[in-house]
């Protein structure tokens, strides 16, 4: 990973066969960064995807084998009430066929490169347990 910092944030790229979410909440907590946005592109050699299942109340989950283009990554950095940082990803993804698919990002392998535009906010974002819908949302 390398990283340049820009005016309220940094541009990151990721390295081909980094795991993304690690490597981002990783240079989240050694910059400091308690709250954040983030939008990038590039390239997954695999991901592992989610979709949350309203009605029961779980993330109904896929692996998906590359190479992908990254059409969208974007999400949040925000503690979990756990204290964990935890950056809350979603990615629209296009095969081969240019077919796209997409959704909750849970883990990902970088391809070529992963750019990424993050800022950082001033304070802290945190996340709490929903009862009704059994995950954490921001606590605002």
């Amino acid at each position: 990973m390398r990283a340049r910092p820009i005016e309220g944030g940094w541009i990151v790229r990721l390295e081909r066969g980094e795991e993304v979410l690690s490597v981002l909440t990783g240079f989240c907590t050694d910059a400091g960064v308690e709250a954040g946005s983030f939008t990038g592109l590039g390239a997954f050699q695999k991901a592992r995807l989610g979709y949350f299942n309203m009605t029961s109340k779980r993330y109904q989950e896929r692996v998906v084998e590359g190479p992908f283009e990254v059409l969208a990554i974007t999400g949040n950095i925000a503690r979990k009430s756990d204290g964990r940082l935890f950056a809350h990803t979603h990615c629209v993804l296009g095969d081969r066929q240019m077919h796209a698919l997409g959704g909750h990002l849970f883990e990902a392998e970088v391809g070529a490169t992963l750019e990424i535009v993050l800022r950082a906010f001033d304070g802290r974002l945190a996340r709490r347990p929903d009862p009704d819908l059994g995950l954490e949302l921001l606590d605002l």
